[in-house]
């Protein structure tokens, strides 16, 4: 296992990193690594590679865009009266909006979407929990040039705000060398 930098990062530049550590794991072991102990902070990447290649996605497939982000929202859409879709069709659009996600409406199953819109659906999905930490597992394994581009602004915005840490798995080495803060490449 290499770490990369050597050392711990210090000079964040302009990144808010909050000196606060979001999870912390210990002795990890699994097929090929073992004992393996880590942390990241709020506004820190930790990147990993050399990892077994993921086997399932986030989406659900076979729902449609609207129901693959408010699948996350239930208990927020919910009243005494039930589910709320006016407010349902209102928070999913402003996902839409905010995460550039193009597709031919909010019914559209998202199956038929590109990998990238896939990939920022599910993204949009994970912020309305207001997470600590987004493990991103491959994302952008299977899409073009333009939409890594698109995933690795993304992903670096997130950062920024210094409110969230990420995880980064990735096959490819350059990936988490490029979009991370540290990372660990197992062999």
């Amino acid at each position: 296992m290499d770490r990369y930098p050597d050392d711990s990062p210090k000079d964040y530049g302009s990144r808010n990193i909050i000196d606060r550590t979001v999870p912390e794991v210990t002795g990890l072991t699994g097929p090929g690594f073992s004992d393996i102990t880590f942390s990241v902070k709020a506004g820190e990447i930790l990147g990993f590679s050399g990892l077994r290649e993921r086997k399932q996605q986030a989406i659900l497939p076979g729902l449609s865009v609207q129901e693959n982000i408010s699948i996350s929202l239930l208990d927020e859409l919910s009243g005494v009266l039930g589910l709320s879709l006016k407010k349902e069709r209102i928070l999913v659009n402003e996902t839409v909006q905010a995460f550039q996600i193009k597709s031919a409406g909010i019914e559209q199953n998202i199956r038929f979407l590109i990998g990238g819109n896939q990939q920022e659906t599910i993204i949009g999905r994970a912020m309305h929990g207001r997470p600590k930490i987004l493990v991103f597992d491959e994302p952008t394994k299977g899409i073009d040039v333009g939409t890594k581009a698109e995933i690795h602004a993304l992903i670096q915005q997130l950062v920024e705000t210094g409110e969230i840490g990420i995880i980064l798995i990735s096959s490819g080495m350059n990936e988490v060398k490029n979009a991370r803060t540290a990372s660990l490449h197992f062999q």
